[in-house]
């Protein structure tokens, strides 16, 4: 009977989410509800009880959804709202059909009120240039940003935030028209000077040799012509921001408000209508098309998840990971503000057809703003597949083979379809016939994908033993390595990681690295996912009588986590490397740690299985000479002061609207980037003497030759996979 009353009073919970302000609860909304409740309670790992636990957690993530950055509600409304924050979960249970709706419909109603107000005032503060000379500085870091007192200090918000976001137009205009000018002056009749028709050489350099107030600044002036068509620019994307955020769907609120619910649970169980269902689809079988970037939506922005190796985005080399859209723009039109937006929508954007340009404005982690150009394309599905190299290292005179694996794909509804194990296995058999002294295995980015092929893959490299513990909270699963005692390589192997190495990728360096059978190289640790997530079609048992809602969407919900085979879990403490190498993001805090409400971690009992050799001695003597090299290298030591400084500068809490200082913030930025391209250079004893895209050498597809062009050139630059091969050489040697 218990049972039965905690699961009335949560499906009641769910009918709030459905209500959206003015507008009557559709059916299909309160059945989406319905059954959303009914799964999440059965079947999620831990679920909560409906308390103040779960009420105050409710409060603070639905307004942070919708009004992270403190642009909207003023602090009276928020101390109004306070007194809700115990309080929602009393709502729910008192039986009260319309007090259950009050703080969703107070929120919305307020946040609807400041839209209206606020959508009054921004044209005015646009129609007069702004001082951009003055000390004055717009707070950018979210932890830091206060509500505004009164409605005068919100119009101040939004002034500098305005002002922002004007200057930052300027700057892209002025290098637009520079690049404008630029290509008029390659087509000056041959034999003819820049200066012979009037152009002055310094402003043919380019942008890192000149210093850049020159560029955007005339006479110590902006240059009012684009000054005022940047005004212009910005009051129109505003325009279609309000425009969108006032207009925006019922459904789109009632998506909101369930999936803020639900990462109440954890930062994975998430509400996917039908459309974001399908894009889940694509993604696990590496079926992708557009620019070749995974997204996700994180307080208010779209942020890039990871980059398709041979996309239009990888070949473009600026969009990274961890970069945030902030606008989308079809070619030459105007951008539209994508801030706020779900990201169904926003994907709509920015995703085309094949050869069309899409502009993306972009805010890298440094806080550095900038547009890129990218040209869509369908997406080779083999460039999301494992690749492989054979590398002569003449400087240790050694051969080692490398296998670049960027996700575990596998189509589970097509069995004869590609998977990452037969492609792992396919390049160990090919790699070992050229006698390599080790094996690089590359999961750098990996966030994972198919179970299944991780435990396999971890399997390859062992004779038998377990290779995962899962557990859901009622039993312990087991997996095994399942091929037959089969040791597919036994040699010397290094693992590579990031921060960004997450789930699948996890579960391969932990059991290998439990082995000893690997030695984990990287970032200092891995991302830390350690849950499982089932998905859950809301349609797939619902009552035949409901079938008019079809289709519901499904249900993303964590129901196990994973256990390493020593007892441990990768959930948020992720695989700690045996030799931590400087990189690219050490500056900013990424991982499940750093999301609300991850699971946290824990153990169970170890399993038995046997070590390869456990000199500890050995490691260290390795880890020590990996050290000693890493402090010599040029590349490493600049990531090291580079990591220092942006880590610096993100504690900072303002940033500085003086147009002054924004120029040299650019021109530092510049520097630093060029110093960082002219030390990624091709090693010259570094030579690839095969390779799984060989055959692209002779396509008659310019952009496979290109890809093919990249990926050598990548491999003879890149730093880490050269460090790998010296601990190798290192471990043999020793």
């Amino acid at each position: 009977m218990k049972k039965l009353f905690k699961i009335l009073l949560t499906t009641t919970f769910f009918l709030v989410v459905a209500q959206v302000i003015a507008v009557e609860v559709t059916p299909k909304q309160k059945i989406t509800g319905n059954e959303i409740n009914r799964y999440i309670q059965n079947i999620h790992y831990d679920p909560i009880a409906v308390n103040d636990t779960l009420s105050l957690r409710i409060f603070k993530t639905f307004i942070k959804k919708i009004d992270n950055r403190k642009r909207f509600f003023l602090q009276t409304d928020i101390d109004y709202l306070n007194k809700y924050e115990f309080q929602i979960d009393d709502l729910i249970n008192s039986g009260d059909e319309d007090a259950k709706y009050s703080f969703y419909s107070s929120t919305i109603d307020i946040y609807r009120e400041r839209l209206g107000q606020i959508e009054k005032l921004y044209a005015e503060m646009l129609d007069q240039p702004f001082n951009y000379f003055i000390e004055e500085e717009i707070e950018t870091n979210i932890d830091s940003l206060t509500y505004a007192k009164d409605f005068n200090e919100l119009k101040e918000i939004w002034r500098k935030y305005l002002k922002y976001q004007t200057i930052s137009k300027y700057f892209d205009l002025v290098e637009m028209k520079s690049k404008e000018a630029k290509k008029k002056e390659k087509e000056v009749v041959e034999g003819q000077k820049p200066n012979d028709i009037g152009i002055d050489k310094t402003n043919i350099k380019e942008d890192d040799e000149i210093d850049l107030s020159v560029k955007f600044l005339q006479n110590g002036k902006m240059i009012s012509e684009i000054e005022k068509e940047a005004r212009e620019k910005v009051k129109k994307s505003t325009k279609r921001l309000f425009k969108r955020l006032i207009e925006q769907k019922d459904d789109d609120m009632f998506t909101i408000y369930i999936n803020a619910i639900l990462s109440c649970y954890d930062p994975h169980t998430t509400y996917m209508p039908p459309a974001e269902k399908e894009d889940f689809d694509i993604s696990m079988t590496g079926k992708l098309q557009g620019i070749g970037a995974t997204l996700s939506e994180e307080d208010g922005y779209i942020k890039i998840v990871s980059i398709v190796h041979g996309s239009p985005s990888w070949r473009g080399k600026e969009l990274e990971v961890e970069d945030l859209i902030l606008k989308v723009a079809q070619g030459d039109n105007e951008p539209e503000d994508i801030q706020d937006m779900p990201l169904k929508d926003a994907v709509k954007l920015i995703r085309g057809k094949k050869g069309t340009e899409v502009r993306l404005t972009i805010k890298k982690p440094s806080g550095d703003i900038k547009v890129i150009s990218i040209i869509r394309d369908i997406i080779v599905i083999e460039e999301t597949y494992a690749k492989y190299a054979v590398i002569n290292n003449l400087r240790l005179g050694e051969k080692f083979g490398y296998i670049f694996l960027p996700k575990f794909y596998r189509d589970f509804s097509d069995k004869s379809s590609r998977n990452a194990t037969d492609d792992v296995k396919d390049a160990l058999i090919k790699i070992q016939k050229y006698n390599v002294n080790g094996v690089i295995l590359d999961l750098r980015n990996n966030g994972g994908g198919s179970l299944n092929d991780a435990i396999k893959i971890g399997g390859l490299f062992i004779e038998d033993g377990p290779i995962v513990q899962v557990n859901n909270k009622i039993r312990k699963t087991i997996y095994n390595d399942n091929d037959f005692n089969q040791i597919m390589y036994s040699g010397p192997l290094v693992i590579l990681i990031n921060q960004l190495s997450a789930s699948a990728s996890e579960i391969v360096a932990a059991a290998l690295q439990d082995y000893n059978r690997a030695i984990i190289v990287g970032s200092t640790q891995s991302f830390g996912k350690g849950t499982v997530q089932n998905i859950v079609s809301l349609d797939r048992f619902l009552d035949r009588r409901l079938s008019f809602a079809k289709p519901l969407g499904s249900l993303k919900v964590t129901i196990q986590k994973f256990y390493r085979v020593n007892g441990g879990t990768t959930q948020y403490n992720g695989v700690k490397s045996d030799i931590v190498l400087p990189g690219m993001l050490d500056y900013i805090d990424i991982g499940e740690k750093e999301y609300d409400y991850s699971l946290s971690g824990d153990s169970l009992d170890p399993l038995e299985y046997s070590k390869f050799d456990d000199d500890i001695s050995l490691q260290n003597r390795i880890a020590f000479e990996s050290h000693n090299r890493v402090n010599k290298n040029e590349y490493f030591t600049l990531m090291t002061n580079r990591n220092k400084r942006l880590r610096s500068e993100r504690k900072k809490s303002g940033y500085n609207l003086n147009i002054n200082k924004m120029i040299n913030r650019k021109q530092d930025s510049k520097k630093e980037a060029k110093i960082f391209k002219e030390d990624q250079v091709e090693h010259d004893y570094t030579e690839i003497i095969i390779s799984s895209d060989d055959y692209k050498q002779n396509s008659e597809e310019e952009k496979e030759k290109e890809a093919y062009d990249d990926w050598i050139s990548g491999l003879k630059k890149d730093v880490y996979i050269d460090e790998a091969m010296s601990i190798i050489n290192d471990e043999i040697s020793k």
